[in-house]
Formats: C-alpha cells, sequence, structure tokens
C-alpha cells in the first residue's frame, strides 16, 4: 500500500485517498487542532471503497481530555484491498488536519515528530520480511529479512540479512548477515559475515565472508580453528594443522602442519650401531606387519667428531617378517621407514564422487 495519507491543512478534516494491496489493520486517525478548540460531537469521518461506504467512525476525546488538542477517530476495522477515500457528516470544524498514518506499522505522524503505538517493522516495510519488537526493521528494512528484538535492525537492514537479539544489526546490517545476540554486528556489519555474541559488549565484523563469536575459551591440545583475539574473528587453514603452547615465548603459539602425498602411509624411525664390522639386526613393532606393505628405508650416517672424514658405506635389506639387517663398517647411522597403509585414488572424477565433510577436511 502507499503506506502513509499526506498532511492535509484545511478547514474540514479529510485524509487523501489511499490504496491497501494487502489486508491490515486500521486502529484509529488524529487529528490536531490549529486555533482554538471546537467541539466534535456528532461528527463521523467516513471511509469509502471503492466508492462504496465501507466504514463510519464518530469523534472520541482521547487520552480524558474535555477540550483536546488531538481528536480521534477510533475504527478498530481490518482494511481489505482497494482504494480508499474519506468524508464528513459535519463541516463546521475550524482549522484541523489529519495526520500521517501507516496502518501495518501503527505510526503516527505529525510535523515531522512521530507519535508511536507500539512499532513492529519500518515505515516501508517491504514484502517478506520480520520485524518483532519495539523499533526494530524501524527504517529502509529490506525484504526477506528478519529482525527480532529491542532496536534489531533498526536502521538499513540489507536483504536477505537476520538480525536477532538487542541491538542486533541495528545500523546498516549487510546482504545475507547474521546477527545473533545482543549487540551482535551492531554497527555496519559486512556482507556474508557471521557474528554471535554473548560478550555483554558490542561485537562488530572487520571483513565480509567471516565469523565472528565471543567469548571464546581458551583450552590445552590440539585444535582445526583458528581464533583472533583482536578481531575476535575464527578461521581456517586450509593445511591441517595442529596448534600448541610455544614452548620458548608464553605469548605465542606453535602451529605446525601436516605432512600430505598420494597415498595413505605410515613411518617409523630410530637410531641404530654396528659394533661387529658386519651388520645390525632393527626389529619393528608386532602390529606392522599387519598394517603397512610397500616400505622404503633410508640410513644416514652419524658423523664421528673425532674423525669426521671417515666414510661408512651402509647398506640395508628389505623389510621381512617385521626386521630388516643393516650392514658396514661399525658405527652409528639414523634409519627412517616409510610404508602404504592403504591404496587411494589420488585423481577421482568429480561426477563419480561423493565428497564428505567441510572446509579444509573433505574425504571421499
Amino acid at each position: 500500500m502507499s503506506n502513509y495519507w499526506d498532511a492535509e491543512t484545511s478547514y474540514n478534516v479529510s485524509i487523501r485517498p489511499f490504496t491497501v494491496y494487502k489486508t491490515c489493520y486500521l486502529y484509529y486517525i488524529s487529528a490536531a487542532l490549529r486555533s482554538s478548540p471546537f467541539d466534535g460531537a456528532g461528527a463521523d469521518l467516513q471511509l469509502y471503497r471503492d466508492g462504496v461506504l465501507y466504514a463510519s467512525a464518530p469523534f472520541v476525546y482521547p487520552f480524558g481530555f474535555s477540550s483536546p488538542s488531538f481528536n480521534n477517530w477510533v475504527f478498530n476495522i481490518t482494511l481489505q484491498p482497494g482504494t480508499y477515500t474519506s468524508g464528513m457528516t459535519s463541516a463546521s470544524f475550524s482549522g484541523a488536519y489529519v495526520i500521517q498514518y501507516f496502518p501495518e506499522t501503527n505510526r503516527f505522524w505529525l510535523a515531522g515528530q512521530a507519535y508511536i503505538v507500539d512499532i513492529y517493522g519500518n515505515v516501508i516495510q517491504p514484502q517478506y520480511s520480520v520485524a518483532v519488537g519495539h523499533n526494530s526493521g524501524n527504517v529502509n528494512q529490506s525484504s526477506y529479512t528478519v529482525a527480532m528484538g529491542y532496536r534489531s535492525a533498526e536502521s538499513s537492514q540489507q536483504p536477505l540479512a537476520i538480525a536477532i537479539g538487542a541491538f542486533a544489526g541495528l545500523s546498516t546490517q549487510g546482504d545475507y548477515a547474521i546477527a545473533i545476540g545482543a549487540q551482535a554486528g551492531q554497527t555496519n556489519q559486512h556482507a556474508n559475515s557471521i557474528i554471535l555474541n554473548a560478550s555483554g559488549t558490542a561485537l562488530n565484523s572487520s571483513t565480509s565472508n567471516a565469523f565472528f563469536v565471543s567469548p571464546v575459551r581458551s583450552t590445552a591440545g590440539t585444535c582445526c580453528l583458528k581464533y583472533n583475539t583482536s578481531t575476535s574473528e575464527v578461521s581456517y587453514d586450509t593445511a591441517k594443522t595442529f596448534v600448541i603452547d610455544h614452548p620458548d615465548d608464553k605469548n605465542k603459539y606453535l602451529v605446525h602442519a601436516c605432512l600430505e602425498g598420494p597415498e595413505a602411509g605410515v613411518y617409523y624411525r630410530g637410531k641404530g650401531e654396528i659394533t661387529n664390522n658386519t651388520y645390525v639386526e632393527i626389529e619393528l613393532p608386532d602390529y606392522v606387519k599387519n598394517l603397512a606393505t610397500d616400505f622404503t628405508i633410508q640410513i644416514t650416517q652419524i658423523i664421528d667428531k673425532k674423525n669426521p672424514n671417515k666414510i661408512i658405506h651402509f647398506r640395508t635389506t628389505e623389510v621381512e617378517d617385521n626386521k630388516f639387517a643393516v650392514f658396514g663398517e661399525n658405527g652409528k647411522f639414523f634409519w627412517l621407514i616409510h610404508g602404504k597403509r592403504a591404496d587411494i585414488t589420488v585423481e577421482p572424477d568429480k561426477a563419480n564422487s561423493n565428497i564428505k565433510g567441510s572446509g579444509p577436511y573433505k574425504w571421499i
């Protein structure tokens, strides 16, 4: 509908024509005296729908005044779609004019000042939007939006945004943004961002396409997400990481990433020594023979500081029965074994794949 009636300055109370596009509820219309008070007894304000008398309401004194500065015509009716005009049963009034009225929001205006009766929704609330709470979605609420809570999304909520909680998304909430909790996304929340706030203070976004939450509890152990204590943003690395307290700097974390490759691999490592100038046998854990196959072995000589130029050529057998032997002269060495735990399809076709998981941790 047109959502308002223009202020009318005339000697007779009148309403400019307006159109209702969807069913709405009309409570009352107010008029204000511009000169001396008058007795409005017997003066009915009439509403015509598409040229046919639809309703008639007598004048009543509002708020207990006997000589009112405001005059009400109370309808208590439901307006069906149609074009409405007005009429009066008496033309004896002097200096009265009808203030603007917004039936979808119960908002009344006079000379730029608002007289409010339970505002839910904005001055021009669009289709498919929801506003619940005082001043929620009050000004320029866009379509397909939700505002719930005191002054939630009060001004300029953009399309498909959601604000739940007192002052959530208060001013200029971006497209597709979600703000949950008191003062979540209070000012200029970025588009495509999520803010979850239970901190008791305002929490705003610093960038779009991001997730912000407060408070977050710090615990020991590994994790897959990162939390920026300055901006309250939660993010993740594309690498599979683990985070521990830094062993030397208490103000830092230590972050390591996982080694990746085109197989489900395992590794074992250790240190050995030949003392008989022939060989030494290295035994792996009992379970390895039932866990992995296709082993490879790397041997690295440990140099003797007293004789650093001495080179020993170590040689190794394959792994058999969970054992392998290293041959050579007397000396120490490091050993490293890699094995294959399972086969994987390294380059699957997208059309034949069923991807599971989200973020960096996806699997087939």
